[in-house]
């Protein structure tokens, strides 16, 4: 049996982290806005007690999903068939017959072969984690050379030829990789997702009626501005960190792209909803 375990880059957690907090972030200025803006009794205890409570219960959320996560994904190859088992997947075995296809994916501008997705019958997909395959050469042999071993048989799809099916490396060991878990794609995701979400609780707030005073208003739309800039700068900047192999093709780049303008033209946006509604 061959175990291979694959963790996630450290790094991964601490950008992970950081564009969840800032997404969070986006709940406090309707709520310290709709609460200066009552006045009242309750418009207090929103401030002074139900947001921190929020903020915590968040931020333990937030910290728990990461402790989880942490947890190598691992799977399994033997005589059987394949094991899978980790963060987000129920422990299960799949047999060698029942696998339909292997298709092999591919990332960045040198369209490196980065993760193979493993389809069984029923349509039910397991995909292992991206992996650099060609920067860990002996784990991707060994990985294909069980697949050429006990499923000679199943349609390898994409770019096969750059990775080894030789029957006779199909051993038993042990092998731990690092992978990249979130790849550009969350990031320009993010980038969208969270001025989204700040326009949304700037339109609820002032069409609704939640903050009625101007200058509170103004004070919120203003802090929502920031933020959402804020936002998109990390990601791109996390983005722009990456390793050239774990960059986006050309084609994926100009989602990328297209997803980082769409976030801005949103918090461009934020001021203009503010005129109409508040004229």
């Amino acid at each position: 049996m061959f175990r291979l375990q694959v963790r996630g880059r450290p790094d991964d957690w601490r950008t992970f982290r950081w564009t969840t907090y800032y997404l969070i972030l986006g709940i406090a200025p309707m709520a310290v806005a709709s609460g200066l803006s009552l006045g009242t009794a309750f418009g207090t205890t929103l401030v002074l007690v139900i947001l921190p409570f929020l903020y915590a219960m968040s931020v333990f959320g937030v910290e728990f999903t990461i402790h989880s996560m942490k947890q190598p994904q691992v799977t399994e190859f033997s005589t059987e068939g394949i094991r899978f088992f980790g963060p987000n997947l129920i422990p299960r075995t799949f047999a060698w017959k029942d696998l339909t296809s292997v298709r092999v994916r591919s990332v960045g501008p040198r369209r490196a072969p980065a993760a193979l997705v493993f389809v069984f019958r029923r349509r039910f997909l397991i995909r292992l984690v991206h992996v650099d395959l060609p920067e860990n050469t002996a784990v991707a042999a060994r990985i294909t050379a069980f697949v050429a071993r006990y499923a000679p048989k199943a349609p390898r799809v994409g770019k096969t030829g750059t990775l080894s099916w030789d029957p006779s490396l199909a051993l038993g060991g042990d092998a731990a990789v690092v992978a990249r878990r979130f790849q550009p794609g969350y990031y320009a995701g993010m980038a969208v997702f969270g001025p989204f979400m700040n326009l949304y609780f700037t339109s609820i707030a002032l069409a609704v009626g939640f903050v009625q005073d101007k200058e509170f208003a103004w004070a919120m739309v203003g802090a929502y501005v920031v933020i959402g800039i804020l936002i998109i700068m990390y990601c791109w900047e996390t983005i722009s960190s990456q390793s050239p192999g774990s960059k986006p093709s050309s084609q994926r780049q100009s989602t990328v792209k297209v997803l980082f303008l769409a976030g801005i033209f949103l918090v461009l946006l934020q001021p203009v909803v503010a005129v109409l509604l508040l004229t």
